[in-house]
């Protein structure tokens, strides 16, 4: 709980930087719109694939998230979770640059705590891994939710640092958290993330479903 109410205060008052050894790039990007999707919703935000995307990208749709996809990269399922990525999934098991898209719905019956708790927790869980160094973080309040953006370089000791950027859309009234994340190997993270990562994100956008 303490570790949580830390990242409460962080996040609400001062937003938090962590320096690097590395010249990570910590810029961020603002998404077109963080409208929460909703049936009964009629302001929720239209579709992107109403727009010509991005030169060299198509819009892709997972349970409401909509935002470019690099044409050429591979696309996997894995339960729930979308994945868009050089690698392919089921080739090489697993991917070293890509973005992954997950959306929970009805958060508070099924954990029993408001989306917004859930998405701290969920950023708590990824702090307190000794293996994780925190490098940016920043929390936003919409009309209809709570932003949080926190990126991070994993340090596992059986394979290369990866920068790992993590945006989490969270609604108390609708229940419902998505999380929008891009990695990349930290050799490769600001190519990818100038070249791929940024248009992305900064054209995402939620629609109903």
């Amino acid at each position: 709980m303490k570790n949580i109410l830390a990242l409460i205060i962080c996040f609400t008052l001062i937003g938090c930087t962590q320096n690097n050894v590395r010249k990570i790039d910590t810029t961020e990007v603002v998404p077109e719109s963080s409208t929460i999707p909703s049936s009964d919703n009629a302001t929720a935000t239209k579709s992107n694939r109403h727009k010509i995307p991005p030169i060299g990208f198509e819009w892709v749709t997972h349970a409401g998230v909509v935002l470019p996809r690099p044409i050429k990269w591979h696309e996997h399922m894995d339960g729930y979770t979308y994945s868009t990525s050089i690698e392919s999934v089921p080739e090489e098991g697993v991917f070293q640059t890509g973005a992954t898209i997950q959306v929970i719905r009805d958060v508070q019956s099924k954990y029993g705590i408001p989306a917004s708790v859930y998405a701290i927790e969920y950023i708590s869980h990824i702090d307190n891994k000794t293996e994780n160094t925190k490098l940016h973080s920043r929390f936003r309040k919409t009309i209809t939710a709570k932003i949080f953006t926190y990126r991070y370089r994993n340090s596992p000791s059986v394979a290369e640092p990866a920068i790992i950027h993590t945006y989490i859309v969270a609604s108390d009234v609708s229940s419902y958290v998505a999380i929008v994340t891009f990695e990349s190997h930290e050799t490769t993270w600001n190519k990818y993330w100038n070249g791929q990562g940024k248009i992305m994100l900064s054209n995402m956008s939620f629609t109903p479903y």
